[in-house]
């Protein structure tokens, strides 16, 4: 159960700095804050709950039930990591004085990046025993859940399509 509470806590500092950046760079400028604020939230339960259910799928239907569990930890682990950077983060977006404000949003894309730089070696060591075999359906994999809802979300917010 603390385990599902902190994960919670990222989603929400996750959904705040996303938010933050929004409102910072002046897109999706016509939407009011708190639709903003929900749409990024629901963005990202959405965004997770496909994630687990694509892993929690495949682990039923491949024999690799375990190391998606595993797997599953790990990303559990590392968002409550991240949630404790987000919500740093978050505090001084919001409210530090904008001479620091730039440098300080490019630190933090240092941080996110990092932690999921870390968090995908460590999924990489998880699933190594499969890359030899699988290549192409660990590819497949990587590119449709891992880096697909990153790329269609950064469009969205790029382009403001969908958000009314």
């Amino acid at each position: 159960a603390p385990y599902y509470v902190l994960y919670i806590l990222f989603v929400l500092n996750a959904g705040i700095y996303l938010y933050l950046l929004l409102r910072h760079y002046n897109q999706l400028s016509w939407v009011s804050n708190l639709q903003l604020l929900s749409y990024t939230i629901g963005g990202l339960i959405l965004i997770l709950f496909l994630k687990n259910m694509v892993l929690r799928i495949m682990g039923s239907v491949f024999p690799i039930g375990k190391e998606t569990s595993m797997y599953n930890m790990t990303i559990t682990i590392f968002g409550i990591i991240l949630s404790i950077v987000l919500f740093i983060s978050n505090i001084i977006i919001a409210y530090a004085p904008p001479s620091i404000l730039a440098p300080y949003i490019y630190f933090s894309f240092f941080l996110v990046g990092a932690i999921y730089f870390f968090r995908s070696i460590r999924g990489l060591s998880i699933g190594a025993k499969f890359l030899n075999r699988n290549k192409f359906h660990f590819f497949l994999y990587l590119c449709t859940v891992e880096l697909a809802p990153i790329l269609i979300l950064w469009k969205l917010i790029e382009s403001g399509i969908g958000i009314q």
